[in-house]
């Protein structure tokens, strides 16, 4: 064990990156700040082995205590072993022992993130993710605009499709699309739409197969000629290559 380690520690401080590892490896938390703040990722990996695992390796209990302060992933695996079973295996004890209560911590918090009691407001949640040393969470801003108070009268024979795709299969994320979608159902609701006529496809739920069985099938099948029918689109369109002509661009 000894022998290989040290064949690790010849071969990280022998190419690229070498001036990173050094500065991990004799503790130079000056030198591993500024180049973090740099935009060095804090998971990056040099020859297979991350930051992380290296410092816990070969490293002081202050860089792995700094590492995982800027974020650094305690379970990031390499050569299949994780942070603190580097540590164990090298018997850096102090290192296993942050880690060991970064792994928890962190456990902790996928808990929290899981399972959010029903009864805590967002405030509340907050405080509940702060101790388990999670950031605030991410929420999507809520205007006014997206939630109308008035009512019209019912319509019973208006129809609607609505669709929202956020996160795709294959594709970049269409931002907000899924509270774009969410916003205008309330709307029809608002515009007298009963709930039972509105389709709402988001995400998954919106493939080709969906889509063309509701705008093709549900809605002829069910509109009159005293229906308002409305289908809206949220997310990715794109033209065809060949001729020009747009289309919008289903989940799968």
């Amino acid at each position: 064990m000894r022998f290989s380690a040290l064949l690790t520690i010849a071969l990280l401080l022998s190419g690229c990156g070498v001036s990173k590892l050094r500065s991990i490896h004799y503790g130079d938390t000056a030198a591993v700040t500024r180049f973090l703040d740099e935009g060095t990722p804090v998971d990056n990996t040099y020859d297979g082995m991350s930051y992380l695992s290296y410092a816990a390796a070969h490293g002081n209990a202050e860089m792995v205590k700094l590492l995982l302060a800027r974020g650094a992933d305690p379970f990031k695996k390499s050569r299949n072993r994780t942070p603190l079973q580097w540590a164990l295996e090298l018997d850096r004890q102090e290192n296993a022992q942050i880690l060991r209560a970064a792994e928890a911590k962190k456990t902790a918090g996928l808990a929290v993130a899981r399972n959010r009691p029903g009864n805590l407001d967002d405030a509340a949640y907050d405080r509940m993710r702060a101790a388990a040393g999670m950031p605030p969470e991410t929420r999507t801003p809520v205007s006014d605009v997206d939630s109308p108070s008035r009512r019209g009268a019912p319509r019973p024979d208006d129809f609607a499709v609505v669709i929202g795709i956020e996160k795709y299969s294959r594709l970049p994320e269409a931002a907000f699309a899924e509270n774009d979608a969410d916003a205008m159902k309330k709307h029809l609701l608002a515009l007298g739409y009963p709930e039972r006529n509105i389709v709402l496809l988001t995400g998954g739920q919106a493939t080709r197969g969906a889509i063309s069985g509701y705008v093709e099938e549900w809605l002829p099948k069910n509109a009159t000629e005293r229906s308002r029918v409305v289908v809206y689109f949220s997310g990715h369109g794109s033209p065809d290559p060949k001729t020009g002509d747009a289309y919008l661009v289903p989940w799968d």
